[in-house]
């Protein structure tokens, strides 16, 4: 899976030079939400005093900005909705050798259930080819087969029909007939295979990972994945900053393959990460059609819909997953229409229980501390109001565990090593660590089981957050 063991050295070296690159920009790469230039207003030097390896010697102000412009982006090409028959090929021809033309951005798992897998990438240019897929289970020959729309380069894939509890590979094929097709590759490095697992129905239980602040392109981040994969997940949650300084490679469909997707690819070849937009999505230099790449690159497909918004909610087991973004506190456009869009989806009792997720966290006892005072004044009171359990951030790259009138904040930033240190503990701060890790989210009968796990595989804290009955 993934293009084996050459292509994740490959995919490692390229990183670690990525990431040594990206330690030396540090004091650029950073900043927060500035879209159009330089800060308004004079940087604001931290309280605590970071080394030069692991902070920007300066943390400027959030600065708004004008909202981005409305351009809508291109319609994926709308491939006919398969549906398994009993008669796979099996005389297909297919070679892991690079293809003429290769991604722009990868085959990647958008959303699964456990009957419909969706399914997203974007080629160089258009080209004949196929999706393939089928069960991996011992015995079953041949491929089924779909053909690609030759005129897009753009293509998103449901399938549906999938049987639950069970393991399925995905790849796409470039070439005009089956018995000679080629992969197309990323960047010169292989992408490989997508091997997921449809969820068992019913199921009550979650195993989910949450990571942030990954995107320096760093060999970190990429061991940080690996190990994240043997935890067994249903899903990843990112809470945002997916790619920094995206100007250092050729174009931004570079930097975000070699910052976010290769960075990621354990994870991204084996089952959906659902992100939000961190301030660093908004960067100038991100922008594409006129509007940051995110909106190009998740927005108008999968769980999001067309409408562009940089917000989305999916659900689980019964549980709703309500993805934000934090930034219509710093100048993004349409914060009343996503804060109505929340209390609305929060006053669902069709759910267990909600979980939100975005970039600023309303608390941190890190360097950026003053950025979610907005936030927070406006949507704690929603939250508590609706009895959530668990709130999930990034931003401050680090660690930090705070309980706030019976709700669970989590900041979980650490997904490099650019790390920040405390600059002074604030009201209800439970746990605070400034190291690479992850969180492994179980949410199993009637509690939330959190732990935050270090890149040694080491348990950096521990904690259990009790639902209400019926929750």
């Amino acid at each position: 899976m993934g293009g084996g063991q050459g292509g994740r050295a490959l995919i490692r070296w390229r990183l670690a030079l990525a990431g040594g690159l990206a330690i030396l920009a540090c004091s650029r790469a950073d900043l927060p939400f500035n879209p159009a230039g330089p800060p308004a207003t004079a940087p604001v030097a931290p309280s605590a005093s970071p080394t030069p390896q692991q902070l920007p010697t300066a943390v400027p102000s959030l600065v708004p900005s004008p909202p981005p412009a409305p351009t809508p982006s291109p319609t994926p090409s709308a491939t006919p909705t398969p549906i398994p028959t009993a008669t796979p090929a099996t005389d297909v021809g297919y070679t892991t050798a690079a293809a003429a033309v290769g991604y722009r951005i990868p085959l990647t798992l958008r959303d699964v259930t456990s009957e419909s897998a969706t399914f997203f990438f974007e080629l160089e240019v258009p080209t004949a080819g196929y999706l393939l897929y089928r069960p991996t289970a011992p015995g079953f020959a041949g491929w089924f087969l779909l053909p690609l729309d030759p005129t897009s380069a753009r293509h998103q894939i449901e399938l549906v029909g999938l049987a639950a509890g069970t393991q399925y590979q995905v790849r796409v094929g470039l070439g005009e007939g089956f018995a000679d097709l080629r992969a197309p590759w990323l960047y010169g490095t292989g992408w490989g295979d997508v091997v997921f697992q449809t969820p068992e129905l019913d199921s009550p239980e979650l195993r989910i990972g949450v990571l942030g602040d990954s995107g320096f392109g760093q060999s970190t981040t990429f061991d940080l994945a690996e190990l994240m994969a043997s935890y067994r997940l249903d899903f990843v949650l990112h809470t945002g900053d997916l790619a920094y300084r995206v100007n250092e490679e050729d174009d931004v469909f570079e930097g975000y393959a070699k910052k976010y997707f290769l960075s990621l690819a354990p994870l991204m070849t084996s089952l959906p990460v659902y992100p939000v937009p961190g301030n660093h999505e908004y960067d100038r230099e991100t922008y594409w059609l006129d509007r940051p790449f995110y909106f190009y690159a998740f927005a108008g497909v999968g769980i999001q819909g067309t409408t562009n918004e940089s917000w989305y909610s999916f659900s689980r087991a019964g549980i709703q997953f309500l993805m934000l973004d934090s930034q219509v506190f710093h100048g993004a456009a349409a914060r009343t229409q996503q804060t109505a869009w929340l209390a609305e989806r929060l006053a669902d009792e069709s759910y267990r229980f909600s979980i939100p997720v975005f970039h600023t966290p309303p608390f941190t006892s890190g360097l950026h501390r003053n950025d979610g005072k907005s936030l927070a004044a406006e949507w704690l009171p929603i939250f508590e109001a609706a009895g959530v359990p668990l709130v999930l951030s990034g931003h401050d790259h680090n660690y930090e565990r705070i309980l706030f009138n019976g709700v669970t904040y989590i900041v979980s930033g650490g997904g490099s090593r650019v790390l920040y240190p405390e600059s002074g503990a604030v009201p209800g701060s439970q746990v605070f660590a400034m190291q690479t890790h992850f969180l492994l989210l179980e949410i199993t009968g009637g509690r939330i089981s959190v732990e935050a796990i270090n890149l040694a595989d080491e348990v950096l804290d521990r904690a259990t957050i009790e639902l209400e009955p019926g929750g």
